[in-house]
């Protein structure tokens, strides 16, 4: 009620915007922040406001605008806490890398690495990063701690044995380590995700014996989205054709 008798409030919506944020209501709570900044761009909420509004506008897959976000709150003269800075730091590696911006995004995630504790979540993103680098070694290490880090390890375990069966660095590659870590990530996941299924086929390819390869390869297909499917059928007629799969020794263009 206050905040219809005076959309001036700026503290009132910024409480509302919060309320709606910790309900998951992303875009109500991106009108009431953005309100905020738009109105009081350099008020003495600005960096609790563009806080919120950070973590809001990557829930709603708006990783540019997050980006913006993160980055004038930082930008803020005084005020920030190590966790704020953290959490910052952190958001903006992620929304960078999930754009494919790796080498900032492994800026950042660096810059991270020196005020914040990682968790498993952030290590595989990292990891991923360091991978789309072609930083096979550096992957492996972040991917290895996640799984250390996880209580639901299957994702890390599969990009562990990713690393372990596809790496073109052969001394990275243990073709049997990687089908004892898939098989745990499959059992995890009930033999019922696709990534999963696909890192086992990789791993028997890996070792030579491309009829399990091609029979957890079909499995995979089975799940996979309609999108991925085309690239799962020419990955099984690699494998007939007796050959393992390699990551890719060009870096990722993004």
């Amino acid at each position: 009620q206050k905040i219809d008798v005076n959309p001036h409030d700026f503290g009132a919506l910024l409480l509302r915007g919060r309320a709606h944020f910790q309900l998951q209501e992303w875009n109500a709570a991106a009108t009431d922040l953005r309100q905020v900044v738009e109105a009081d761009p350099n008020g003495e909420r600005v960096l609790e406001t563009q806080m919120w509004l950070a973590g809001t506008l990557e829930a709603l897959g708006e990783y540019d605008a997050a980006i913006e976000s993160a980055t004038a709150a930082l930008d803020v003269q005084g005020g920030h806490s190590v966790e704020s800075q953290a959490y910052l730091i952190r958001l903006r590696a992620s929304c960078r890398i999930y754009l494919g911006d790796f080498s900032r995004g492994l800026d950042d995630c660096r810059q991270f690495l020196e005020v914040g504790e990682p968790d498993a979540d952030f290590c595989i993103v990292h990891g991923q990063a360091l991978l789309a680098e072609l930083d096979f070694a550096g992957a492996l290490e972040a991917f290895q701690k996640a799984v250390q880090l996880s209580d639901e390890p299957a994702a890390a375990l599969h990009m562990v044995s990713y690393i372990l069966s596809a790496c073109p660095d052969e001394a990275l590659r243990d073709g049997q380590k990687a089908i004892r870590l898939s098989e745990q990530a499959c059992q995890l996941t009930e033999m019922q995700d696709w990534v999963c299924l696909s890192g086992l086929a990789n791993a028997w390819a890996e070792v030579g014996d491309f009829n399990k390869a091609v029979q957890f390869a079909n499995q995979a297909l089975e799940l996979a989205p309609e999108n991925e499917r085309s690239e799962r059928s020419e990955i099984i007629d690699q494998y007939r054709n007796r050959i393992p799969f390699r990551h890719s020794h060009e870096p990722n263009p993004g």
